[in-house]
């Protein structure tokens, strides 16, 4: 089989032995492509370099196990067809389910679902205190999903993946690690057996920040970067990095926790950056911080000022290690990124020997990592289609519970 390279170019596949073998990797091929884009079967031909027979063989099987349809493309005439009869373009059947994504911050609980091919088909975003108890947290995540489905015209039967994005580092589905303020019993907890008996689908658990990442790669400012790294901005302070092309977690899962030295200052941006005068606790309140900034408060500018020196002293020791092409500053921040994106780019200067790399603020906002989360089940279920390539496994049918049964038995 011969696979054209370029961008999006699809996975490799084990040589196929016998017809059955073959069958099955023309299949995932052809899938794999028009999970990219719609294709005609001319260009699968193309693409794919095996016979127009083999290609239209596996389109019908493809529609008849619903995972892809077929649409007249007025725009384009087949000249092997006869004359006034419109091309057919095939395209993902993505309405043949769903994924969710939720991400459970310490004040925000954000819910996403999107069909197969990663459209947004409903979003939901509520604020929660930081201080809510661990369990009344995980019950109002599962109703913020249940009305995130039900304003996407979805159930939890639909469902194919739910990504679950949480502060801290996370292991296995529990959290190992919260070291920010607020989010009581949440360390310990498992997450993801939680919502496998609330959804009874395949449920993965990352750290919110690594999603923020992951977003950036998709849908943000680092789509062309190979290098960059992330840096979440909010009432608490992480980052997430690729590096050669890939996210990389450390052997825990604990890449973003250079915040906790103590000389870095981090903890001083979450704990006691800017206190206003007539506050009656030391609860600091950063969008408060640039509001008050914005209209000329003296204190409030000399702590934005502050602000962009203790976050870029962290961002130097990360890039100076690191060397990426590219810095994003994402999270509730970087809104504001024109009160201290030039002090922040004069403080990381001061510090490089060389130019420093490109700084973008990112569009995404809160959202990025709920994003983050739709793009890694979007991931993972490409992953287990070529699992189950590798191991010789006929496609199921394109129905959630086809497909669930299907990942359970994987190895």
């Amino acid at each position: 089989m011969k696979v054209n390279k370029g961008p999006g170019e699809i996975s490799r596949f084990p040589q196929a032995r016998n017809r059955s073998g073959l069958r099955i990797t023309n299949s995932l091929a052809v899938l794999q492509l028009i999970q990219q884009e719609d294709h005609t079967s001319k260009s699968l031909v193309a693409h794919l370099g095996i016979s127009r027979t083999a290609v239209e063989t596996v389109l019908a099987e493809l529609m008849e196990s619903k995972w892809i349809i077929a649409r007249a493309n007025k725009n384009e005439m087949d000249e092997s067809a006869s004359v006034g009869r419109p091309t057919k373009s095939f395209t993902l059947n993505s309405d043949a389910g769903c994924i969710a994504s939720l991400d459970i911050g310490a004040h925000h609980i954000y819910a996403i679902i999107a069909d197969l091919h990663g459209n947004t088909l409903a979003y939901e975003n509520e604020s929660i205190s930081e201080n809510l108890s661990a369990n009344s947290r995980l019950s109002q995540s599962n109703k913020i999903l249940t009305k995130t489905l039900a304003l996407a015209g979805k159930s939890a039967d639909d469902l194919w993946l739910l990504t679950l994005g949480s502060p801290g580092i996370v292991e296995n589905g529990v959290v190992t690690f919260y070291g920010g303020r607020g989010l009581p019993g949440w360390v310990g907890l498992d997450l993801k057996a939680f919502f496998m008996q609330k959804v009874q689908c395949e449920v993965v658990l990352e750290g919110n920040v690594n999603l923020g990442t992951i977003a950036e790669k998709w849908k943000g400012e680092a789509v062309e970067a190979k290098d960059y790294v992330y840096f979440y901005s909010g009432t608490r302070t992480g980052f997430g990095y690729y590096l050669d092309g890939l996210l990389r977690r450390g052997s825990r899962g604990a890449t973003g926790l250079i915040g906790h030295l103590h000389e870095l200052r981090w903890d001083e941006i979450e704990n006691s950056l800017y206190i206003r005068s007539d506050s009656e606790t030391k609860t600091p309140d950063l969008s408060q911080l640039f509001t008050d900034a914005r209209l000329g408060v003296p204190k409030a500018k000399r702590a934005v000022e502050e602000f962009s020196q203790m976050l870029a002293l962290g961002v130097s020791a990360v890039c100076l290690t690191l060397d990426p092409q590219l810095i994003v500053i994402g999270g509730p921040n970087s809104t504001h990124g024109d009160l201290f994106l030039e002090t922040f780019q004069r403080e990381l200067a001061a510090r490089y020997p060389l130019n420093i790399p490109e700084i973008k603020l990112s569009i995404l906002g809160l959202e990025g990592p709920c994003l983050g989360g739709v793009k890694l089940a979007l991931d993972l279920i490409k992953g287990h289609l070529l699992q189950m390539g590798n191991e010789g496994k006929s496609l199921p049918k394109s129905t959630p519970t086809e497909w669930r049964q299907a990942v359970r038995q994987l190895a």
